[in-house]
């Protein structure tokens, strides 16, 4: 199918007159479009040897992005202060070193989407493995707090690049009625890699065991660096660099069943997408992507800033504290099943079920949950700390865990990546923040305070919701253009697609 494709596509330019494919392309996005017979995201999807394999190799970035965050739980655990030249570690030593990555992928952030529109999704994840593997022997080698800070500073580098780019890859390499369950596969490798680190931390009972805690992480990245030709560029972006030819090879392998007619028809609509060069500052975003962009970082803020990665980074140190004679990587290693867990089950309804309404099925539980933690620290019952807590993870974990960082499927190609920059951005700042003061407050201002804190959060997070956030299952790329074109339609899905 692809050489033929190659060979006919000139050929179908005069069979099918560019005005006419054009406006076919452009009626995709009116209320019959999805039932087009030339639209290609209606075939049936089906997963071929090749696609699976660019799926799953993609998604060892995210896999290298959760274990490098969920590592740090084990390393406080272990960490002594004579092994990086202290007398104490203190708890503000613990924020530095927790929040640094943090702070390098935000910095990674702001210049992530230059390397991804300029040379391409697949270079900028083949540089991120190279930094992932050199961070990782330097923080293994490291024998002061400096040089571990350092450390934690490259590492997030490279965090923050594939933190944008995978979801941008994937959005655009995978086909309409799976996209959301693509998207949440990586999620899922991002909460097997936190799970991962803290099983490696339990069973390493070795002195010194932090040093191979970050040692590990270089293999997976060895892993993807070895499969990266098997990887091929995404067909939106070969489009953007005139790259006609690629384009279909990729979509030929993503669509295998599709015919020239509908490869033919699909290039066209792409391009139509493709309206203006790369977009690298806030002043040449349209107001539809303004306001794509404004839902997207705000949900992305409310994600961080309700406390959950904070437990992912400090629940042992927490439990450390109030259980000094349990292993307190226990506790770690069971909150972050659950995220694993509960996230694995967000794969079969995502796409079924749709975004906006299992945020707001699910926001609700997290902020029971809170309220129940904080009784729970108020009576240093750490039975009821332990369950709260993971009814909150369990709740955060089938929605609010990866429905933000599939924000990316709001904005027009040519906007993709600097959108995505921006959303990472306001991800790693409010990370930042939260992580360099969250022990911090909860000895000033007490833990079951600090729990209220995150609870009105999340209520603000589900109106935010219900009152901003539009349901998008089921529409290509191009016609969610359509919910930001007069303000926002929360409702563009269900009037257009669903109305009895």
């Amino acid at each position: 199918m692809t050489d033929r494709a190659l060979q006919d596509y000139s050929q179908s330019q005069a069979l099918i007159p560019d005005r006419q494919v054009t406006s076919q392309a452009q009626s995709l996005t009116t209320q019959n479009s999805i039932l087009s017979i030339d639209n290609i995201d209606n075939l049936p999807v089906q997963f071929n040897k090749r696609l699976f394999l660019i799926i799953i190799s993609s998604t060892i970035g995210g896999l290298l992005f959760g274990y490098d965050t969920g590592i740090i739980s084990g390393v406080l655990a272990n960490l002594q202060p004579n092994d990086i030249s202290l007398i104490d570690l203190s708890n503000f030593h613990k924020e530095l070193i927790t929040s640094m990555t943090s702070l390098g992928s935000f910095l990674a952030s702001l210049i992530a989407f230059a390397l991804a529109d300029h040379y391409g999704r697949k270079f900028t994840l083949a540089l991120c493995s190279c930094i992932f593997i050199i961070a990782s022997l330097w923080m293994a080698l490291s024998t002061t707090l400096t040089y571990l800070v350092i450390g934690r500073f490259i590492v997030g580098l490279a965090i923050g690049t594939v933190a944008q780019c995978i979801p941008v890859y994937l959005s655009e390499m995978a086909p309409a009625p799976i996209r959301g369950k693509i998207l949440t596969l990586n999620v899922v490798s991002i909460t097997f890699g936190q799970l991962f680190s803290y099983a490696i931390a339990i069973c390493l009972t070795i002195p010194h065991a932090w040093r191979y805690l970050f040692a590990f992480a270089a293999i997976p990245a060895i892993v993807f660096l070895l499969v990266l030709d098997f990887i091929p560029e995404s067909p939106r972006w070969l489009l953007s660099q005139n790259n006609t030819t690629d384009a279909i090879k990729t979509l030929s392998i993503i669509y295998p069943t599709a015919t020239t007619t509908q490869l033919n028809f699909k290039i066209k609509l792409l391009q139509t997408n493709i309206t203006t060069g790369p977009t690298t500052s806030l002043k040449e975003l349209t107001a539809p992507t303004k306001r794509a962009l404004f839902v997207g970082c705000t949900l992305m803020l409310f994600q961080q800033i309700s406390g959950f990665n904070a437990f992912m980074y400090y629940t042992a140190t927490i439990f450390k504290e109030l259980q000094p004679s349990q292993n307190p990587l226990l506790p770690a290693l069971l909150i972050a099943a659950t995220n694993c867990l509960f996230t694995c089950i967000a794969l079969y309804f995502i796409d079924s079920v749709g975004r906006r309404t299992i945020l707001l099925i699910t926001i609700p539980f997290m902020t029971f949950s809170l309220m129940i933690s904080s009784i729970a620290f108020r009576n240093n019952d750490t039975h009821l700390i332990l369950t709260s807590l993971c009814l909150f993870v369990a709740s955060y974990a089938l929605a609010m865990g990866y429905i933000p960082w599939s924000s990316v499927e709001f904005l027009p190609l040519d906007k993709r990546a600097f959108g995505s920059s921006c959303i990472s951005c306001t991800n790693w700042l409010s990370n930042s923040l939260i992580s360099i003061s969250f022990l911090t407050t909860m000895k000033s201002f007490g833990s079951e305070n600090t729990m209220l804190c995150f609870t009105f959060i999340t209520i603000m997070n589900w109106l935010f919701v219900w009152k901003f956030y539009p349901e998008v299952k089921g529409l290509s790329l191009e016609e969610i253009a359509h919910i930001f074109k007069d303000g926002i339609d929360i409702h563009y899905v269900y009037r257009n697609y669903h109305s009895t």
